[in-house]
């Protein structure tokens, strides 16, 4: 889509308009761009994404705010609720245009939606006019696959943006980059990555699996690049989304480098929240049960965002356990071993590494087919 001629079009002359017009309308002018980009590549659900600004701009209070969480949550559901076959490697990066299931970059509105409501019901950000939220809300760089942006941050790069020469070569940097991912690692690898449904050794089984995990950072990064990089055109700055999460040492880290927006965003409004609620009650003494609760939680709800699926909900109740599990290790790890030289030698951190990797390679089987197949396969890389 990002190659697509009215895309390109679309950019140029957002860009254009954008860079000329006081900063007064300029989110006048990404509202009008938003909505001409929904109009090409998704004109059934423009009523849609309207309507549920529109409401989270009128009832975003305190009093109101659930009213908010829950249209959006329900909706985000009823789309996300299976239908047919979940067994199709890369189905959940949810980036197909005009899906009939989900509505172009409604997983991603949504979340935003919600942190808007929650953090004005907190009086922790000002009300905004409409033109602003819908900005924030609509804006297309980001719609097909993120990242997920905070309102005041956002709506505070584009009153400072200043569009020159020097924001246009990064900008075009990062989106070339983003090609370079997309068309010739990314694609030359989705083969490789689908013959995991037809492997009959572990061998096979294994480099199917690993190229999914290859494939699956650099599509979904590339989509990334090509948001940042549109946006830094107009110099905007929107958040980046992975930094090398395959060099993570452990998977806390891991989830601290891949798809960076979605989890802060989960840290912050469900980590968080979840904490905060069992601290109130009997079990505040307990701060074990506590964190294993909340980590155990979050990653349930990360499952449940990529789908309602059975599959995703495995996924995601995997990396609770293992993100819980490496929790109460370094607890329990004695001072003098984690401030050891060997402990922090090279050996030690590429050794993590390569164990993170394995670890989420062997997640990612659950995120790329049902669970059927999935445990078919896991057999076959860990049993055979």
């Amino acid at each position: 889509m990002f190659i697509e001629p009215r895309f390109v079009l679309l950019v140029v002359l957002c860009w254009t308009t954008f860079s000329v017009v006081p900063t007064r309308f300029r989110s006048h002018v990404l509202v009008a761009w938003s909505l001409a980009f929904y109009a090409l590549y998704a004109p059934q659900v423009i009523g849609l994404v309207l309507g549920f600004v529109l409401l989270t701009y009128l009832l975003a209070e305190r009093r109101h705010k659930w009213i908010v969480i829950a249209l959006v949550v329900g909706l985000l559901a009823y789309f996300k609720r299976p239908v047919g076959s979940a067994a199709a490697v890369g189905d959940a990066l949810d980036v197909q245009i005009g899906s009939p299931l989900v509505p172009l970059g409604f997983s991603y509105l949504a979340l935003e939606l919600i942190h808007y409501a929650v953090e004005r019901s907190r009086g922790r950000i000002r009300q905004a006019t409409l033109t602003d939220l819908a900005a924030f809300a609509l804006f297309f760089p980001c719609r097909v696959a993120g990242p997920i942006k905070r309102y005041t941050d956002f709506t505070a790069s584009v009153a400072e943006a200043r569009p020159s020469s020097r924001e246009t070569y990064r900008g075009c940097f990062r989106i070339l980059s983003g090609l370079f991912k997309k068309v010739v690692l990314a694609d030359a690898l989705r083969r490789a990555a689908g013959a995991v449904a037809v492997a009959t050794t572990p061998a096979q089984a294994w480099q199917a699996m690993v190229a999914y995990s290859l494939w699956l950072f650099l599509d979904f990064s590339a989509y990334s690049d090509f948001a940042v990089g549109v946006s830094r055109l107009m110099g905007i700055r929107v958040p980046e989304n992975f930094n090398w999460p395959y060099l993570s040492t452990n998977i806390q880290e891991f989830w601290n480098r891949w798809h960076m927006s979605l989890s802060s965003w989960a840290r912050d409004y469900v980590f968080t929240g979840v904490g905060r609620q069992l601290f109130r009650t009997r079990v505040k003494s307990r701060p074990g049960v506590i964190a294993a609760t909340s980590y155990f939680a979050t990653f349930l709800v990360i499952g449940a965002w990529h789908g309602l699926a059975l599959n995703f909900l495995v996924w995601g109740a995997y990396h609770g356990l293992l993100v819980t599990a490496y929790h109460f290790y370094k607890r329990s790890l004695p001072v003098r071993v984690a401030a050891s030289p060997f402990y922090r030698s090279r050996v030690v951190s590429w050794g993590g590494s390569a164990l993170t990797f394995v670890l989420v390679t062997i997640g990612w089987v659950f995120f790329s087919m049902d669970v059927p197949s999935a445990f078919r396969v896991l057999q076959l890389m860990l049993v055979s």
